[in-house]
């Protein structure tokens, strides 16, 4: 979307903006208030902002009304434990989308092995095409959302299932309205793009127009929530008996902590798999380049190593599996003398050494890492622009510069710093 729609014949369709009085707490004030001090006003208030989109997803994706109403619970309980360390929380909403798909995943999952899966929802009236569209798409929907890089997914969420507008989602984004413009057209394409992948074939005004119907915000029964702040405020406490919240939600709540734990834990072995993977990247280039004038100095020896992978680079981008990580600030350190080094805030060093073959097409890389491993992968090199792509498993090396859903190839974009 390059401007605000001028016509809704001719642009897709706007969401409704969300209620919300100026002056309201920001979602930052509000989980401080409650982390701090327990504040149940607080928390009721975060409930009502965000509980209608937190309900959608949990019934787009649970066929039974009860299954749909225990993930929304158990989502609420899991920003309890992580109201403290969110580190954005004016991206409160973005957030929560993600904990509430992984939820009522997690109790799909559940009710499938207890072979106790409901009829689906009724939907409302309407357009027959669009109904059949609608329900292949409801289960698949926010998956594929959340599986977009947030700098697409989070503008897409305050956007449409938020009701949030242009200039609000700037200001918390912290970006230009035009920027949001720009990501809310390249997230609808790269959505759409996914939902063809899994049979269901949208025009860009399709697929708004179900954003804003089909996944609009849905309201949040008064006993539902009030449940909801009840159980969040004992929590909180540390005084919430046997029986005070229901099994199921309890359940719920403490295996999307352990996954959230566990997907943590992913990352940090991306970040640290690729960068064992571009360790060695500069040892047999850089002797190269030597050994072709080894007395070279001055401009002769900077021209020397912009020809290879010698310098500081700045980690722009990580990929495993199909999936965008999220890196911040990690940088990886190539001297002439054949050590590479990835720092990482909180995430220490780590080093290797490593075997070049220019000849093959893709460039080959071999690393050898400090802790023992072999990792196999291929590289490219375009001036100030290094790519590299490596599977996690020994032997397996690949042949392209992606990865694919499920598979275990991790994609490495770097970019040179200038002196």
């Amino acid at each position: 979307m390059a401007s605000e729609p001028a016509s809704p014949l001719t642009q897709p369709p706007r969401p409704v903006p969300a209620p919300h009085a100026d002056g309201d707490p920001a979602d930052r004030e509000l989980l401080a208030r409650f982390a701090t001090a327990r504040d149940e006003a607080a928390f009721a208030a975060l409930v009502r902002r965000h509980g209608p989109m937190v309900l959608g997803v949990c019934r787009r994706l649970l066929g039974d009304a009860h299954e749909a109403e225990d993930a929304f619970q158990a989502t609420f309980l899991v920003l309890v434990h992580k109201a403290r360390s969110l580190g954005r929380p004016e991206l409160l909403g973005p957030w929560l989308h993600g904990v509430a798909h992984r939820t009522a995943a997690r109790a799909r999952r559940a009710a499938r092995r207890r072979a106790r899966e409901r009829e689906a929802v009724a939907m409302p009236d309407g357009d027959p095409a669009a109904e059949v569209v609608w329900r292949e798409l409801r289960q698949v929907l926010d998956e594929e959302l959340g599986r977009l890089a947030r700098k697409y997914r989070d503008p897409l969420v305050l956007f449409y299932l938020q009701g949030k507008t242009t200039e609000e989602v700037a200001g918390l984004l912290g970006c230009p309205k035009g920027t949001v413009l720009s990501r809310l057209a390249r997230g609808r394409d790269r959505l759409r793009d996914r939902l063809a992948r899994r049979g269901a074939a949208l025009s860009v005004w399709a697929l708004a127009l179900i954003l804003v119907e089909k996944a609009a915000p849905a309201a949040v029964p008064a006993a539902l929530a009030e449940g909801a702040i009840k159980a969040a405020v004992l929590t909180a406490a540390g005084t919430a008996a046997a029986g005070a919240i229901p099994a199921t939600v309890a359940a719920l709540t403490k295996g999307v902590l352990r996954s959230m734990f566990l997907s943590k834990l992913k990352v940090l072995a991306a970040v640290v798999l690729t960068a064992a993977v571009a360790v060695g990247v500069t040892v047999v280039s850089a002797r190269l380049a030597l050994a072709d004038k080894p007395t070279a100095t001055g401009k002769e020896a900077d021209r020397k190593n912009e020809e290879t992978i010698v310098g500081t680079w700045t980690v722009v981008s990580v990929e495993h599996g199909g999936h965008d990580e999220e890196v911040k600030q990690a940088r990886m350190i190539f001297t002439a003398d054949g050590k590479v080094t990835l720092t990482a805030p909180g995430k220490g060093e780590k080093g290797g050494t490593y075997k070049l073959d220019r000849a093959k097409k893709p460039k080959e890389l071999t690393i050898s890492t400090d802790e023992g491993g072999t990792i196999k992968g291929i590289y490219k090199l375009d001036g100030d622009d290094l790519t590299i792509c490596a599977s996690d498993k020994d032997g397996e090396r690949p042949t392209e510069f992606a990865t694919k859903e499920g598979s275990d190839a991790t994609l490495l974009v770097l970019k040179r710093e200038k002196k």
